[in-house]
């Protein structure tokens, strides 16, 4: 073999080697980029799976209508009305005429009754000059200048003074005119029973009736 062969053939041999080597720089190279995208993908894997939602809490604030400001919760009080209580009737004090022990006499006597009419027959029910359950119907005292007043009362009045005798009838209506004269400054009053003229065996009272002076007792 010739030097020149020889040197031909050590020629190919290095392009041979040459060839090599440059695949296994390119496999090497492959190898290397591979590796880089599975790192990057298992990073962003990481990234992800730590990520966690934010949770909103809503504030403990009042929003009041649009266009309106945001009312603290701790500044919202509630209001309420008072409740009303029942207006009660004034007490006033009223002197009573009661009949004494032996029916001969009234005697006056002052007691606090409710500023009524029916307070002041009240009053004298529970003196014991009047039956239990009178009732007033109606109280009016006229507009002119002549004082006189109008009571109309339930039929217990009525059928009290029409069962008694004369003592006992002239007790009952000068217990009646005598305390409400007096409280309200008449100078007589016309009594009626169920809008009707009271009418007994002794007497029908169909005018206005005066204070009743027979009945009180001399000083």
């Amino acid at each position: 073999m010739s030097f020149f062969n020889t040197i031909q053939d050590a020629s190919k041999n290095i392009k041979k080697r040459s060839v090599l080597f440059y695949i296994l720089m390119l496999l090497l190279l492959f190898s290397i980029m591979g590796c880089g995208k599975k790192k990057d993908a298992a990073e962003d894997s990481m990234v992800t799976e730590t990520i966690t939602p934010i949770e909103i809490v809503p504030t403990e604030d009042v929003v009041t209508p649009e266009n309106s400001e945001t009312v603290p919760t701790e500044e919202v009080q509630q209001t309420s009305e008072p409740v009303a209580e029942a207006s009660e009737i004034p007490k006033a004090e009223v002197t009573v005429y009661v009949p004494d022990e032996d029916v001969l006499y009234e005697i006056p006597t002052k007691v606090t009754a409710e500023d009524s009419p029916q307070g002041i027959v009240d009053a004298l029910i529970q003196a014991g000059a009047l039956p239990e359950g009178v009732k007033v119907n109606s109280f009016e005292i006229e507009d002119d200048d002549s004082l006189t007043a109008h009571i109309d009362l339930s039929k217990e009045f009525r059928d009290a003074v029409s069962q008694t005798g004369t003592t006992g009838e002239t007790m009952l209506m000068g217990s009646l005119v005598n305390t409400f004269i007096e409280y309200y400054k008449l100078k007589s009053i016309n009594v009626t029973a169920e809008n009707q003229v009271i009418s007994t065996g002794h007497q029908e009272y169909n005018e206005p009736l005066e204070f009743f002076d027979f009945l009180i007792a001399e000083k």
